[in-house]
């Protein structure tokens, strides 16, 4: 199966007046995080390196507390690195949420991500404002068999464009980093869906990305569900 890019762009992004709020919740729940990770791992695996995702417990050994919502390890030449990651889909159908259009330029598409970056983090406390992100500055603990050598970085993904610093082209949005000290972490890194889609659609001319099977267990699984309840035959 294959998604349109300017269909999600338009979907996420650009819902003027909450035109598609009445079944978004549906959607996002549906295919926002695995879409979400798919891309990040689609993205860090561009220049050749080995990128794997981990849909298990990203949490703290032995306690029931904060969780995030995945692994991801990679790995380039000698550079081994292992991402703990929450995912969040808010976005343009949210309550706080504003429509940015698909052919922002430039300068408006880094006004938009910084004012969202401001709802996001708090300059006082160096840390994120809403304890669902700020969760992420966290260190968990990876599973045993994970290489101990590996370098660890805590990421969040959002949806839409989101960061502080100044851009000269959708590239420089795509994966982006704010300098902290927590818990051995030096940086948290930010990973935009919307700016990745968004420099896929503009600069490489991409159209359609195709959603194989292995990276949306849950997506398939319900559209077989809904086909086997409502079929015709």
């Amino acid at each position: 199966m294959k998604t349109n890019i300017d269909a999600i762009l338009k979907f996420f992004d650009n819902s003027v007046a909450k035109e598609n709020s009445k079944y978004s919740n549906t959607i996002v729940s549906l295919i926002g995080e695995e879409l979400s990770a798919y891309l990040l791992k689609m993205y860090l695996s561009e220049n050749q390196s080995i990128v794997r995702t981990y849909n298990i417990p990203c949490k703290q050994k032995g306690r029931k507390g904060k969780q995030l919502d995945l692994w991801v390890y990679y790995q380039k030449d000698k550079s081994k690195i292992l991402y703990q990651v929450e995912i969040k889909t808010w976005n343009s159908n949210s309550i706080d949420g504003k429509p940015i259009k698909l052919d922002a330029d430039i300068k408006e598409t880094m006004k938009y991500a910084q004012e969202v970056w401001k709802k996001q983090w708090d300059y006082t406390k160096k840390e994120f404002s809403n304890d669902k992100v700020n969760k992420t500055l966290i260190r968990m603990d990876p599973p045993e068999w994970f290489d101990p050598k590996c370098e660890r970085r805590a990421l969040v993904i959002f949806w839409l464009p989101t960061f502080d610093k100044r851009i000269n082209n959708l590239a420089e949005g795509i994966l982006t980093r704010k300098n902290i000290s927590v818990n051995g972490f030096k940086s948290v890194y930010i990973f935009s869906v919307s700016m990745y889609l968004r420099k896929l659609r503009k600069e490489d001319k991409i159209e359609f990305i195709d959603l194989p099977q292995n990276d949306f267990p849950i997506f398939y699984s319900t559209i077989g569900k809904i086909k086997e309840i409502f079929s015709e035959t």
